[in-house]
């Protein structure tokens, strides 16, 4: 069992190995299906990436959500999704 960095309230058991997605990028970014612990709970999906500086994009993440707040308390739904993204070093 273990948890994850962006989300530490899911504890995975483990990954859905068939489901593992490379994309055809200059950085190769993966996309990781995880197995929720408990039985009834919601699976996880996660991408990591490599030698990639994530400052600016989790800047626009929070920009867009903090938008799209303002856009729904105004009757305006223009079905953003802005997803979590945290930069780590393992250097």
């Amino acid at each position: 069992m273990f948890t994850l960095a962006i989300n530490p309230k899911y504890i995975l058991r483990d990954f859905q190995y068939a489901k593992l997605h490379v994309f055809n990028s200059k950085k190769v970014p993966l996309m990781v299906h995880g197995i929720n612990q408990q039985p009834k709970g919601e699976n996880f999906i996660t991408m990591f990436k490599n030698g990639d500086d994530l400052r600016q994009d989790i800047l626009t993440l929070q920009v867009l959500s903090i938008m799209d707040k303002i856009w729904l308390e105004n009757d305006l739904d223009l079905k953003m999704t802005a997803y979590k993204a945290i930069g780590t070093d393992c250097e």
